[in-house]
């Protein structure tokens, strides 16, 4: 890593219009989100509770349910998909390392990008985690009566109890991430997004776990806070401390990069079991 004076000419070299973009990409989740929550609380006023159900939702997942169990090598391997960790986290955080060492037109002010959209991917899931929280519960799929959901031979639905799909962390975290390796390195952000819509969200949506707004909101999220890491302030701040810290931990820069990278791949399973026990315990 060279050290620079700075990663751009000047702080307001960047064009108006990409943080343009990341006000308007703010203001449309909050307006949507608001205008979602207002009409989940609207409905029993007129006493036809709706809440999260619509028409768009229940047609894509109706329409896919059909295929269920049609072929069971397919539905087997999206359970893979969903249920292993290493498969939907590894190949993300393989290519975010394949877009920063890259050498083909990678400039330090792309590899700078990339650096902080990580910080932003997860401030990204925490987000998600408060919105899920704060709005009206919306069931899963699979288990939402209406829908006469089939679920396929090998699919536990003991998991998720509690958790509200609205929205998709999954989509947050690894669309955040994506949009980091094309800051970095068109070509394989590109592939980063295939991977992510094919192999992570379409997935979670075939098998009944998210509605399709789920991952919709989810990557708009995701995009909106990847999109942070085009303000020239936010990304010179992140790269000269990150830079900073390698000069003079490179040690421990590297074993923390290890663990990061490692926490990205488990989609930190290990530390929100930990949080989730001593919360428990707490209450106790």
């Amino acid at each position: 890593m060279s050290r620079t004076s700075g990663l751009y000419p000047s702080p307001y070299s960047l064009s108006r219009y990409r943080n343009l973009l990341l006000a308007a990409s703010i203001c449309v989740l909050t307006l949507f989100a608001g205008v979602l929550g207002a009409r989940h609380g609207v409905g029993p006023v007129f006493g036809v509770h709706q809440g999260w159900q619509n028409g768009f939702d229940f047609a894509i997942e109706s329409h896919l349910n059909q295929y269920i169990n049609r072929w069971p090598r397919f539905d087997s391997a999206m359970l893979l998909l969903v249920n292993r960790n290493l498969l939907k986290g590894a190949p993300i955080v393989f290519l975010c390392w394949a877009a920063f060492f890259e050498k083909r037109h990678t400039l330090t002010e792309n590899r700078a990008k990339l650096v902080a959209t990580i910080p932003l991917a997860i401030a990204g899931v925490v987000a998600a985690r408060v919105l899920a929280k704060i709005l009206p519960f919306r069931e899963r799929p699979f288990r939402t009566i209406a829908l006469h959901f089939q679920t396929p031979h090998g699919m536990s639905t003991e998991r998720l109890y509690g958790w509200s799909s609205f929205p998709s962390d999954h989509a947050v975290l690894f669309i955040a991430l994506a949009v980091g390796v094309f800051f970095a390195s068109r070509r394989l952000g590109l592939l980063a997004l295939g991977y992510v819509v094919l192999c992570i969200m379409a997935p979670r949506v075939y098998l009944g776990w998210h509605w399709p707004t789920d991952v919709l909101m989810g990557a708009v999220l995701g995009v909106a806070f990847a999109a942070g890491a085009s303000i020239p302030a936010y990304c010179n701040f992140v790269w000269r401390w990150t830079e900073r810290a390698w000069r003079s931990y490179p040690g421990i820069f590297a074993g923390a990069m290890f663990l990061l990278s490692y926490e990205i791949t488990d989609l930190f399973d290990a530390p929100i079991s930990i949080l989730s026990m001593l919360l428990k315990h707490k209450n106790l």
